[in-house]
């Protein structure tokens, strides 16, 4: 499920049926909100719709909302989200390590990503971790 807009003024919420390739709902929006998430799916269960998942774009308190449904976030949202923090170009070797790692999210397993997750940050823990201390005010931050 997934809205997708038309300018600022609407857009249109889809809530699409994977196995049957089939839009189950369509609807003309001017704002995306959980609650007519949680309208439409309630709708399509009173239909007899059995919700085995949802993939979503993980918009903020969305993945909460159904704590009786398996959810996941869209890899491409995912995806997106880190080269939007990362750029497409990053500087430094951790960064472009991550970025290189982001993009083999859709042909990964959830486990093996997550062990390349942990060996990227035991590898770069020492940078990830360095600190600089600021003169004038003697506070420690991130570098």
């Amino acid at each position: 499920m997934d809205t997708t807009y038309f300018g600022r003024q609407w857009g249109i919420m889809v809530l699409y049926d994977a196995r049957s390739k089939r839009a189950l709902t369509v609807m003309a929006i001017k704002r995306e909100t959980n609650a007519i998430y949680t309208q439409e799916v309630a709708a399509l269960r009173e239909k007899g719709v059995v919700i085995q998942s949802i993939i979503c774009d993980g918009k903020s308190g969305l993945l909460g909302v159904f704590p009786d449904v398996p959810i996941q976030m869209c890899q491409f949202h995912q995806i997106k989200i880190i080269v939007r923090h990362l750029t497409r170009k990053p500087k430094s070797p951790a960064a472009q390590a991550l970025r290189a790692l982001s993009l083999t999210l859709t042909e990964s397993t959830q486990a093996a990503f997550e062990a390349a997750l942990k060996r990227w940050y035991e590898q770069y823990a020492a940078f990830l971790n360095e600190r600089s201390v600021n003169e004038k005010t003697g506070h420690s931050h991130y570098t």
